[in-house]
């Protein structure tokens, strides 16, 4: 028995620990591999890409000091200025020739290292395709081109006022791509640069670009021009020059086009990772070795002690708990024997009172979700579970009686979005299905719904919460509904009883301020002027007195309702209190003038309304209905603001005094602020 067990676990810990060591060693030495070629083919882009930006920035260069100018000095014109200027930059050695054009196109100076300068030869440059793009605003740089066994490229660009015309210079690229040849990539690599055609311009082999050799047929080069992003380009089958494969990386210099590549034999990159993965696998298989004889070692002493903790552990799944295992080996082993030996004491002294305690709980349990399933109805609050997979929904009791729907109907989702209020519906959906279902964020939304026995509309507040499953997406919603109903009522009466006049439904003084600050920030961002009328009634009090406030509160609703026929939708009417009301008229327009003249129109539609006679219907137990009619008329004060220019507390003091003018005038007068009005005809 002892020996079989001995030579199944040795196989088994030798077979796992060195199959993972062999495992590891691979996975180490491929990774090793692909991060250090990795590691190769990024250094060959580093030395590229700075190879090309240094390209591109000598060009950089050149094109700031072809654009250097200056403010042409008094009575200096600006071509006479820049003539002057493309003088001074014959002293550039990279500057072959330097041509300065009339804005109409016209050669006014030549400067030449070869040919010497002329000056005014007339040359006509206008048609050439270049010329509307450099008077555009926009440099020209011309593609490669030979002239005497040399590479050249032309840049033109305007430069000062349109008047200095347009500067044309010959750039020899020697003085560009001159570092290309001292650029060194292990024993043989080198670097070359081609255009933007796959034309060599650049080689530590000058033939090769004399002989204007194109490359856009290697591979390489044939991908970079296609891609030009190093990202998605596969430069496995890069080859050289004569067909043999090579290590290559490329970087694009910046304006141009160009693509400089580094290259090196295949052979000689990876002879340093070739030498390192063969030193990993040595020592891969000495490890190996080493860990099966440990594990034959450990196994040979684990053997001994195993059978006594299996007849142990055997006699403790009979329920014997007073035999204890014996096991001295001063290791884990022992340990795992005592922790056996405690666990059957435990387990004897829990047995005891094992029954009494599942009984105690179960009744804990059931009392608990009796008493939550009451406070659920006392707060009016059911919980769900929706399983996303099989589109269906489980709630409590609490939930089909708010939602007024039989236990036994069905409880999927689209029985559920039935009942949502249809103005509510879109909302709900978008936050369930989009941003809980798909982007996994928490469902918190108040909506109304339509009970389904009754069709009562109720408020309800809705939680949601994910549940993810083992592949990341969303598998269940665990969440909670809320009858808010009657705390919805109250929070409308509270706001009413803020904001808006008991008696008129009209804002109040408060929302009226704050209409106000909203006005003065609109007019102020629209650019035009607003105005605001104050009035009051001139023959109020006499009605409250002969027939009592009841009469006079219908007199108080029925300006109201006429001040609102006066104005338009988006003006405010407010009542202040008593028998005092103000309107805010926005949108007037920019001219202060005509500003007052629009706000002078509406005072005078308002004046003459209220001007009309009053009939109230006055209900009484002695006389029954009774219509009494009375005139009443209004003193209105206007003031026309400019947000830039006032506030809220100068605009409502110009108003109120204007009224008060108003009222000295002869009442059922209009006045406008520091402006004197001839008064209305009295009622």
């Amino acid at each position: 028995m002892r020996a079989t067990l001995f030579k199944k676990y040795a196989l088994i810990f030798g077979a796992v620990v060195g199959s993972l060591l062999l495992l590891s060693g691979v996975v180490s030495i491929s990774y090793s591999y692909q991060h250090n070629r990795q590691a190769l083919i990024e250094l060959q882009h580093e030395k590229a890409q700075a190879a090309a930006t240094r390209i591109g920035q000598r060009l950089v260069e050149l094109e700031q000091k072809m654009g250097t100018t200056a403010e042409p000095g008094t009575g200096t014109r600006p071509l006479d200025q820049r003539r002057t200027e493309v003088q001074l930059l014959r002293r550039t050695q990279a500057f072959r020739e330097l041509v300065l054009l009339a804005p109409d196109g016209k050669e006014v100076l030549r400067v030449s290292r070869s040919e010497g300068d002329a000056n005014n030869v007339g040359r006509d440059f206008s048609l050439q395709p270049w010329f509307a793009q450099v008077k555009s605003g926009r440099p020209y740089r011309s593609p490669v081109y030979f002239h005497n066994d040399a590479l050249f490229m032309t840049v033109a660009m305007a430069v000062g006022p349109e008047e200095a015309g347009i500067t044309v210079a010959e750039i020899d690229l020697e003085y560009l791509l001159d570092s290309i040849s001292s650029i060194k990539v292990g024993d043989v690599g080198h670097a070359y640069v081609v255009d933007s055609s796959g034309l060599l311009i650049a080689h530590p082999n000058i033939g090769l670009v004399l002989a204007k050799q194109n490359l856009a047929s290697l591979p390489q080069v044939r991908e970079a021009l296609r891609a030009r992003d190093r990202a998605t380009m596969d430069m496995s089958a890069a080859r050289s020059l004569a067909g043999n494969p090579v290590l290559t990386a490329f970087g694009a210099i910046p304006y141009l086009g160009w693509l400089v590549f580094i290259e090196e034999p295949l052979s000689q990159a990876y002879q340093p990772l070739y030498a390192e993965a063969a030193r990993s696998a040595v020592l891969m298989l000495m490890g190996v070795v080493l860990a099966v004889l440990a594990c034959v070692t450990l196994v040979r002493q684990m053997v001994k002690p195993i059978r006594a903790l299996r007849d142990g552990a055997q006699q403790i799944g009979h329920g014997v708990f007073d035999q204890p295992i014996v096991v001295k080996t001063g290791d884990e082993l022992e340990e795992l024997a005592d922790d056996f030996n405690r666990m059957a004491q435990r387990l004897q002294e829990s047995y005891a009172s094992l029954e009494q305690k599942v009984a105690q709980r179960t009744r804990e349990l059931s009392d608990t979700a009796h008493a939550l399933r009451e406070a659920q109805q006392i707060a009016g609050l059911g919980s769900f579970v929706f399983d996303v997979v099989e589109n269906a929904w489980v709630g409590s009791d609490v939930l089909d009686t708010l939602l007024g729907i039989p236990t036994q109907a069905p409880h999927v989702r689209q029985s559920f979005m039935e009942l949502i209020h249809p103005d509510d519906l879109q909302a709900v959906k978008s936050s369930f299905e989009d941003q809980l279902l798909v982007c996994g964020q928490a469902f918190d939304e108040v909506f109304r719904i339509v009970r389904g026995d009754d069709h009562a509309v109720r408020w309800v507040h809705g939680l949601g919460r994910a549940e993810y499953g083992a592949a990341g997406a969303v598998i269940k919603v665990n969440g909670t509904i809320q009858d808010i109903t009657e705390r919805k009522q109250l929070e409308d009466q509270i706001r009413q009883l803020a904001f808006y006049d008991a008696l008129t439904q009209l804002p109040n003084r408060r929302l009226f301020n704050d209409r106000l600050s909203q006005a003065l920030l609109t007019e102020k961002r629209r650019g035009s002027c607003g105005a605001v009328l104050f009035l009051d009634l001139d023959n109020f009090k006499p009605l409250n007195d002969l027939h009592g406030h009841a009469v006079g509160d219908l007199l108080l609703v029925e300006v109201a309702r006429r001040l609102h026929t006066c104005v338009r939708q988006a003006d405010t009417v407010a009542r202040f209190g008593g028998d005092e009301f103000v309107a805010i008229l926005g949108e007037l327009h920019g001219d202060r003038a005509q500003a007052a003249a629009q706000a002078l129109t509406v005072a005078e539609k308002v004046r003459s309304s209220l001007s009309e006679p009053y009939h109230l219907l006055v209900h009484s137990d002695v006389q029954g209905d009774v219509t009494i009619e009375h005139h009443c008329s209004a003193s209105i004060g206007v003031t026309i603001f400019v947000p830039c220019e006032t506030n809220e507390t100068d605009i409502l003091v110009a108003a109120d005094a204007a009224m008060y003018e108003a009222k000295k005038g002869g009442r059922n007068t209009i006045r406008i602020s520091g402006q004197s009005l001839a008064s209305a005809p009295n009622v």
